[in-house]
Order: C-alpha cells, then sequence, then structure tokens
C-alpha cells in the first residue's frame, strides 16, 4: 500500500445511521462536540468531547451517535505518518478518554490543525 495521509473536519453535523465497516488504514477520530459509542472489535468505548480513538488496520467498527449534532476531526493514514513506537501501544488501547493534564496539549493541537486546514494556501 502507497503511503498516504487523508484529513476530514466535520462541525455540527447531523447525526447519521451507524455503518459497521473496515478499511487498510489506521483512524484517528477525536471527538469534539456530541456524545457517541464506538463499537471496535468487540468492544463499545462511550465517548464525550474531547475523547479520542484510534482504530488499526482492518478492525471492524461504526460510531452510534447520541446526540443529533456532533463535530469530529478523522485522520486515515497508513503507519508511515505515525511514530514506530506508538504501534504496538495503539494496536492494544483503542479509546484515549480525555485527561486533566492532556486536555489542554491535545485541543491546542486540535485547533491548530483546523486553522491550518481552514488556511487558503
Amino acid at each position: 500500500m502507497k503511503p498516504y495521509f487523508e484529513f476530514a473536519l466535520a462541525e455540527k453535523v447531523i447525526a447519521y445511521p451507524p455503518q459497521t465497516h473496515y478499511h487498510p488504514d489506521y483512524e484517528v477520530y477525536y471527538l469534539t462536540e456530541g456524545r457517541c459509542r464506538y463499537f471496535i472489535h468487540d468492544k463499545t468505548y462511550s465517548m464525550t468531547p474531547g475523547d479520542l480513538v484510534v482504530i488499526p488496520p482492518g478492525a471492524i467498527h461504526k460510531v452510534i451517535y447520541e446526540t443529533p449534532i456532533h463535530s469530529r476531526m478523522l485522520f486515515n493514514c497508513t503507519a508511515d505518518y505515525l511514530p514506530a513506537s506508538v504501534l504496538p501501544f495503539v494496536e492494544q488501547l483503542a479509546h484515549f478518554p480525555q485527561r486533566s493534564d492532556t486536555a489542554n496539549a491535545v485541543a491546542s493541537l486540535y485547533r491548530k490543525i483546523r486553522n491550518a486546514v481552514e488556511q487558503p494556501d
């Protein structure tokens, strides 16, 4: 598979019916507004704003929104874009709930990414 990185930002979107799917790349999903349940493999994770999930390649997953409107940031990429040192870690832990010691740093990175995407250049 050729290396690639895709990014999607969705703000204030209407919840859609859940669709079970998988893909050959990593998915990084960061919830910024709303609530949902994320099904990955055989586990369900309750998510609130600030939570992050990392879905490894080939993992069956779906998201079930519990609020009618939500906002999220989504990355899909090959392992080429993830540090080799974190790959074994994300294979074991899929859900990273917001923590008080990391919330500000993650939110700051989200804002920087969002601002960069909104720039015309």
